[in-house]
């Protein structure tokens, strides 16, 4: 009697379609908030804020434990044409978790001195919203720049091959699928350049037919099939000023990817075809209709050459690369740990490069590598790094050269031969021996502390884990409510 008169009196208090009300949107604002957070692994970020009139502006969208899959328009900036997108990765892996940054740098060509604003904006990267503040930005007289990278000479190389396979062409418009190479080595890459080129001189005005409709077909024929790809990830069709044959095109790029090919199976790249809308004029200037035309692209060929015989000849990376080494410092004593660092640096396939071959000693020990890599899609090629990092514990006083313990083999296209990278570092160790001493944790030195300061969590995609574990939670809850107030209009009206 007392509960029946108690359930009464709660349920004529409350008002159901209120309570309803005010439930729904406080689960909102928590999914705002939690959709919100979820974001937030997501940056755009200016590279300088100030730059000489002869370099480039980038702006980087970063996204963190997560690939981008989508991406909006990068904004114009006054003042400022733009250029080429880079396309990176960069991981980090010590056996036990995973960290992840995927890149995209839009590039910005200044066309004269002065002050710049660049207005706040938002783009969208993979469905969200990314918000960037604004900023201002200096461009300086032209500066005189000296290039220490041994790899732009051979990366300029690659930017002219496009134009010199279409050296023939004299049409006002075509449509071109391009390798900048006819023939590799096996686990070498090509890069193919899907794009229109319509000619300074051309008078007619053309537009793209269905454009995303299209690339995809198109992408479907060309692709090459059983191979390693590297996308280039272009979401937006930008025209760039390119010669063909003496002559002035307008370039746009539809698709760019680099393949790498792990068999010698001829590579055959059919024939393609691109439809445009070509309008027609009046002499007044007035369009008097439009028609669909369409453009053709001439197959071609890839072949794939073995390797030279050798007994590492299905296991090297195939590329340009070459050896960075860091190291604090070579002189120490027994039983203390020292960090050393071989990065491999250069043009291949970065994501297949395999840990240098160790050799045993029995006065030195070297634990497993923590790895670190990044990849560049860019300048028509695929290039970048990847280091691994070692704990090296002397146990013997002595002079010891990592080139008899450290050796990386690689079969280099530039030379044509097989070449190997060894360290230059020599350890000067002095102390006495340990060998026979039992190891305390506390005479790790660095280790002990990288190893504290470490975290044991796994971190890849626990951003995208936490958030749906919320969202769950929260639709359960929404559920649970529904049937609490059906329940007590049910009550109420009986």
């Amino acid at each position: 009697m007392f509960n029946s008169k108690f359930k009464q009196i709660i349920l004529n208090s409350l008002n159901v379609d209120k309570l309803l009300s005010s439930f729904t949107l406080l689960c909102s604002l928590i999914l705002m908030v939690v959709y919100s957070a979820n974001a937030q692994n997501a940056s755009v970020s200016l590279t300088s804020n100030s730059i000489p009139l002869n370099d480039f502006l980038e702006l980087s969208v970063t996204l963190s434990d997560e690939t981008i899959k989508n991406i909006g328009n990068f904004p114009d900036i006054p003042g400022f044409i733009k250029r080429g997108k880079t396309n990176s990765t960069e991981s980090y892996s010590n056996g036990t978790s995973m960290q992840m940054k995927h890149i995209i740098k839009q590039s910005y060509q200044p066309t004269k001195e002065g002050a710049f604003s660049i207005k706040p904006f938002s783009i969208a990267v993979n469905g969200k919203t990314v918000n960037f503040k604004g900023g201002l930005v200096r461009v300086t007289a032209p500066e005189q720049r000296k290039s220490n990278d041994p790899f732009a000479a051979f990366f300029e190389l690659f930017d002219a091959r496009n134009t010199r396979e279409m050296a023939n062409v004299k049409a006002d418009a075509f449509f071109a699928v391009t390798s900048d190479r006819s023939e590799v080595y096996v686990g070498e890459g090509f890069t193919l350049t899907v794009a229109l080129y319509v000619a300074k001189t051309n008078q007619a005005e053309m537009s793209f037919y269905k454009p995303g409709e299209q690339i995809t077909d198109i992408l479907q024929q060309v692709r090459p099939k059983n191979v390693w790809e590297e996308n280039f990830g272009i979401s937006e069709i930008i025209p760039e000023e390119v010669t063909v044959n003496g002559r002035a095109y307008t370039q746009y790029k539809l698709y760019q990817g680099t393949f790498f090919s792990y068999s010698t199976e001829l590579i055959k790249i059919p024939a393609s075809s691109l439809k445009m809308v070509s309008y027609k004029r009046s002499f007044a200037g007035i369009s008097g209709g439009e028609t669909l035309i369409t453009l053709p692209s001439m197959p071609k060929q890839i072949k794939v050459k073995p390797l030279p015989p050798h007994p590492l000849s299905d296991k090297v990376a195939v590329g340009v690369f070459r050896l960075r080494e860091k190291i604090n410092k070579t002189s120490l004593k027994t039983g203390e740990s020292i960090p050393y660092t071989f990065q491999i640096e250069g043009q291949g396939n970065i994501s297949a490069l395999a840990a240098p071959t160790l050799k045993s000693h029995p006065k030195l020990e070297l634990f497993p590598p923590t790895t670190r890599q990044q990849i560049n899609r860019s300048s028509n090629t695929v290039y970048g790094m990847k280091a691994f990092s070692y704990q090296i514990i002397p146990s013997e006083a002595g002079n010891y050269p990592l080139d008899e313990q450290i050796e990386w083999v690689f079969f280099n296209t530039l030379e044509n031969r097989y070449d190997t990278l060894r360290p230059d570092v020599r350890l000067n160790v002095s102390g006495e021996s340990t060998r026979n001493k039992n190891v305390n944790s506390n005479d790790f030195g660095e280790l002990t502390t990288l190893m504290q300061n470490e975290s044991n969590d796994l971190r890849s995609g626990s951003s995208d884990f936490l958030a749906r574990v919320a969202i769950n939670f929260l639709v359960l809850l929404l559920l649970c409510v529904g049937v609490w107030v059906y329940w007590a209009r049910s009550r109420r009206e009986s």
